[in-house]
Protein backbone atom coordinates (compact mmCIF):
# COMPACT_ATOMS: atom_id res chain seq x y z
CA UNK A 1 0.00 0.00 0.00
CA UNK A 2 1.41 3.39 -1.22
CA UNK A 3 1.93 5.61 1.57
CA UNK A 4 -0.57 8.35 0.45
CA UNK A 5 -3.04 5.60 0.48
CA UNK A 6 -2.71 5.28 4.25
CA UNK A 7 -5.11 6.57 7.04
CA UNK A 8 -3.48 9.00 9.49
CA UNK A 9 -3.44 7.82 13.16
CA UNK A 10 -2.20 10.24 15.66
CA UNK A 11 -1.29 8.81 19.74
CA UNK A 12 -1.60 10.75 22.43
CA UNK A 13 1.38 9.10 24.68
CA UNK A 14 3.21 7.40 22.33
CA UNK A 15 5.92 7.11 24.50
CA UNK A 16 4.42 5.45 26.82
CA UNK A 17 3.90 1.57 27.55
CA UNK A 18 0.52 1.27 26.24
CA UNK A 19 0.90 4.23 23.48
CA UNK A 20 4.15 2.64 22.67
CA UNK A 21 2.36 -0.83 21.93
CA UNK A 22 -0.60 1.11 20.15
CA UNK A 23 2.13 2.56 17.66
CA UNK A 24 4.45 -0.68 17.21
CA UNK A 25 0.99 -2.36 16.33
CA UNK A 26 0.17 0.37 14.05
CA UNK A 27 3.20 0.00 12.30
CA UNK A 28 3.47 -3.72 11.97
CA UNK A 29 0.24 -3.77 9.93
CA UNK A 30 1.17 -1.32 7.59
CA UNK A 31 -2.24 -0.30 6.98
CA UNK A 32 -1.77 3.37 8.88
CA UNK A 33 0.51 6.42 8.86
CA UNK A 34 1.32 7.02 12.33
CA UNK A 35 1.94 10.32 14.25
CA UNK A 36 3.22 10.14 17.60
CA UNK A 37 2.14 12.66 20.16
CA UNK A 38 4.93 13.42 22.66
CA UNK A 39 6.02 16.20 25.07
CA UNK A 40 9.76 15.81 23.74
CA UNK A 41 9.87 15.00 20.07
CA UNK A 42 13.31 15.53 20.00
CA UNK A 43 14.16 13.06 22.23
CA UNK A 44 11.42 10.23 20.15
CA UNK A 45 12.24 11.04 16.32
CA UNK A 46 12.60 7.51 15.87
CA UNK A 47 9.43 6.61 17.40
CA UNK A 48 6.86 6.92 13.80
CA UNK A 49 6.52 8.65 10.64
CA UNK A 50 5.75 11.98 12.47
CA UNK A 51 6.42 12.64 16.10
CA UNK A 52 5.11 16.33 16.69
CA UNK A 53 5.22 17.94 20.01
CA UNK A 54 1.98 17.98 22.09
CA UNK A 55 1.59 18.77 26.05
CA UNK A 56 -2.12 17.85 27.02
CA UNK A 57 -1.69 20.00 30.16
CA UNK A 58 -5.20 20.05 31.92
CA UNK A 59 -4.11 23.57 33.38
CA UNK A 60 -3.68 24.95 30.40
CA UNK A 61 -5.87 24.74 27.66
CA UNK A 62 -3.54 26.40 25.39
CA UNK A 63 -1.63 23.60 25.17
CA UNK A 64 -3.71 21.29 23.82
CA UNK A 65 -4.38 23.55 20.46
Amino acid sequence: MLSNDRKLIAVIGATGQQGGAVVRALQASGQFKVRALTRNPGKHRELAEEVLEADLDPGNPQSCI
